[in-house]
């Protein structure tokens, strides 16, 4: 009983060591002008299914839970926010030149039929996306991607001058 103890004690007093090792700073809390939602004005419903599952990892504005201050939970949900943002960062959309736009709604689009977006362990504990969000995603992405292409932002960039419906609900100014 007295090993069990004595490795109980050692076990804990790493785990509250662990919380003395510095964290990151934490991200900006506004929006770009370059974001996604002020390049493409994405109608409200897509943005909310954005906000709620993807752009906690995806942008450079994270909210993390009350469980991120502990360590060793901060130093993995940090190296996953890093990647994530690596892969695709939805605030800085507008530094994306046409070709690279269209390879990340590609991959969203895949991400999305694969199953493999949003990871398992966010949705484990923010839950996942149903069928019905997954499938307006799905559809959204695509129309953005198969647009014509017009360059009419800076720099050429991919921007639109009208919101991308979803199919089936008209285009708008």
């Amino acid at each position: 009983m007295k090993p069990f103890r004595t490795g109980t004690g050692i076990v804990l007093l790493l785990i509250a060591g662990l919380q003395f090792v510095p964290r990151p700073p934490r991200n900006r809390t506004t929006a770009t002008a370059g974001s996604f939602a002020n390049l493409f004005a994405p109608p409200p419903e897509v943005q909310q299914v954005l906000t709620a599952a993807c752009l906690d990892c995806h942008s450079n504005n994270t909210r993390y839970p009350w469980y991120a201050m502990l360590q060793p939970v901060n130093a993995f949900m940090n190296r996953h926010i890093q990647k994530g943002k690596k892969k695709l960062n939805f605030d800085e959309v507008a530094g994306y030149g046409m070709r690279k736009q269209r390879t990340q709604f590609n991959g969203i689009v895949n991400a999305l039929n694969k199953g493999s977006m949003p990871l398992r362990s966010y949705t484990l504990v923010h839950g996942g996306l149903t069928a019905a969000e997954k499938e307006m995603l799905i559809r959204y992405f695509t129309a953005l991607k198969d647009r014509s292409g017009k360059q009419n932002g800076p720099n050429g960039l991919y921007t639109t001058d009208k919101q991308v419906a979803l199919p089936g609900k008209a285009e708008q100014k």
